[in-house]
């Protein structure tokens, strides 16, 4: 099992009920640290000594990294997994989001989201197959970037206020437009969709800044 809101995974190995904490939100975080255990148990390693790193561990740029900003008078919460993306990775990212609240109370929730790469001639239906776990995480308002998001913008702009624009430039040029005071705001996208770019445009432009991992 997993407690979001302590970070706190709960497992059974073999005979041995176990718990521990782990510094990154997540619960493909906590995916992952059942594999290192795994991995640890292989090489007939002790448990107790590696459960207290999982602690320690915190996201890196791009990876899930949760930055507190202020701009013109708006407090913002961006989660940046600009990094990299997949189907996979995009909807556990968008998972990760509803774990994640905003800085304010009845802040908004908005997804931006930019193309995902190298996905061969499935592209567009890998892209169309985001519609559901969008729906279900019920984000305020979705802003696409790509050329890759058409197929996705085109089914998903008529259950939810979305957006498109072309690159990270035209998203620079109009983000600020559409966030309000209290948003969340998920950025992900494959690294060549260039949205580590929005990242670093809005914490620029930020009168404070702090990290909330």
């Amino acid at each position: 099992n997993y407690d979001p809101d302590k970070r706190t995974v709960y497992a059974k190995v073999y005979d041995e009920e176990i718990h521990y904490e782990i510094g990154a939100p997540g619960i493909h975080m906590a995916m992952n640290s059942l594999a290192c255990i795994a991995g640890i148990l292989a090489l007939n390693l002790p448990l107790k000594p590696a459960l207290a790193q999982f602690e320690l561990f915190a996201p890196v740029s791009g990876r899930g990294v949760v930055h507190d900003l202020h701009i013109a008078g708006k407090t913002l919460r961006v989660l940046d997994e600009s990094y990299n993306a997949n189907p996979a990775s995009m909807q556990a990212a968008i998972h990760l989001a509803g774990e994640i609240q905003p800085p304010k109370p009845n802040g908004r929730k908005v997804f931006v989201l930019g193309d995902m790469l190298e996905l061969g001639l499935d592209s567009g239906k890998l892209h169309e197959g985001l519609l559901l776990p969008i729906v279900s995480a019920e984000p305020d308002l979705v802003i696409l970037c790509g050329n890759e998001m058409k197929s996705l913008f085109l089914v998903l702009r008529k259950r939810i206020d979305t957006l498109r624009c072309e690159n990270s430039d035209d998203l620079n040029a109009m983000i600020l437009k559409h966030i309000k005071d209290g948003d969340l705001i998920l950025i992900k996208s494959s690294g060549g969709t260039g949205l580590s770019k929005t990242v670093k445009y809005l914490k620029e432009r930020s009168e404070v800044k702090s990290l909330c991992l």
